[in-house]
């Protein structure tokens, strides 16, 4: 796991947000930990960093995959979550994200179609509701889908969104 990642996350958090709870930002800071590095668990993250950054990391982490029979079912309950997530667990996923679209350049077409996919049907319309980043995460899609072919319809829903 990359610590930049986290910092990043962290920074728009606070930058763009005005985030200013500690146990907030030290979740954008962690919220990749307990998947991405041997030996961190949520108990951990309790242990460590308390009560309210656990319950953060807790929403912002994919379930095991052993109760999944394949990804792509672990990955639509994983997003399918965020609709019932209170808009302070969407203060740490949608700066996520956000750093996500905006570094998506060193991947591969097909993983870029699919992460600007998830964003466009999935975490957008939460921004939108939540009015959290709306214009940001429109524009990283947008920035990312103009360096597709032409030939690559772009979505009314990103070009048409409310900024």
């Amino acid at each position: 796991m990359a610590f930049g990642h986290g910092r990043s996350v962290a920074l728009i958090q606070v930058a763009c947000l005005g985030v200013k709870d500690p146990d907030q930002i030290k979740a954008a800071l962690l919220h990749d930990v307990v998947e991405d590095v041997r030996g961190w668990s949520h108990e951990r993250v309790a242990k460590e960093f308390g009560r309210k950054v656990v319950y953060y990391t807790r929403w912002v982490s994919k379930d095991p995959r052993a109760q999944f029979r394949n990804k792509e079912e672990r990955d639509r309950a994983y997003q399918a979550r965020f609709h019932r997530a209170p808009r302070a667990v969407l203060v740490v996923k949608l700066p996520d994200v956000l750093h996500n679209l905006r570094t998506l350049f060193a991947c591969d077409r097909k993983k870029q179609e699919r992460i600007v996919g998830v964003a466009r049907d999935v975490y957008l319309p939460l921004a939108q509701k939540h009015g959290i980043l709306v214009h940001e995460i429109a524009a990283a899609i947008d920035r990312v889908e103009a360096t597709w072919s032409p030939a690559v319809k772009r979505h009314e829903s990103v070009a048409g969104s409310t900024r």
